[in-house]
C-alpha cells in the first residue's frame, strides 16, 4: 500500500483549516462545565485552556497556509472581494483568539495562586466575561469558514498541487 504524497504547504490549507474550528468550538462547553462542576470544574478549566492553546496554534498555522493558497483563488473571477472579506476574518479570528488564550490562561494562573479572591460571583463574572467574548470570537470563527466555503463550494477555488490533474467535480 502507498501513501499519498504529503501535499505542498499551499496545497494543505484544506487539510489544515479544519482542526481550529472543531478545537476552539468545543472550547465553550468546557469553559461552561467548569463554572457549573464544583469538584472538577478546575480541571474542565484547564481542559478548556489546553484546546483554547492547540486551536490557537491551529488557526496560525491555517493562517499561515491560507496566505500561501491565496495564489490558487488569484485568477478564479469573482473572487477577489470574498478573498478580502475571508483573509480579514481569518487575521482577525487569530488575533482574537490568541488574546482570549493569554486571558485565560492569566485568569487560572490568577485564580491558583490566589483561589481566596475567586469567591464563586467573582469565579462566574471574570470568566462569565471571558466566555461571552469567546463566543464573539467563534462568530467571527465561523464566518471566517462560511467565506471560505464560499471560495470552494461558490467560485471553485481549489487547491491543485502544481502539475497535478484535478479530479473532476461529480454533480
Amino acid at each position: 500500500m502507498e501513501f499519498p504524497p504529503i501535499p505542498s504547504w499551499e496545497a494543505a490549507h484544506p487539510l489544515v483549516v479544519h482542526f481550529p474550528i472543531a478545537l476552539l468550538l468545543v472550547v465553550p462547553l468546557f469553559a461552561v462545565a467548569g463554572l457549573v462542576h464544583r469538584e472538577s470544574g478546575r480541571g474542565f478549566r484547564l481542559t478548556a485552556l489546553i484546546l483554547m492553546a492547540l486551536g490557537t496554534c491551529a488557526a496560525t498555522l491555517a493562517v499561515s497556509s491560507g496566505e500561501a493558497a491565496e495564489t490558487f483563488a488569484r485568477g478564479a473571477s469573482g473572487t477577489s472581494r470574498v478573498m478580502h472579506q475571508h483573509e480579514e476574518q481569518a487575521l482577525a479570528v487569530r488575533a482574537y483568539f490568541v488574546l482570549l488564550t493569554v486571558g485565560y490562561a492569566l485568569l487560572l494562573a490568577v485564580e491558583k495562586r490566589r483561589p481566596e479572591s475567586f469567591k464563586p460571583p467573582v469565579r462566574f463574572g471574570l470568566f462569565g466575561i471571558h466566555l461571552a467574548l469567546y463566543l464573539v470570537a467563534c462568530l467571527t470563527l465561523v464566518n471566517a469558514a462560511h467565506l471560505g466555503g464560499r471560495l470552494v463550494h461558490e467560485f471553485g477555488v481549489r487547491a491543485v498541487e502544481p502539475g497535478a490533474i484535478a479530479a473532476p467535480d461529480s454533480d
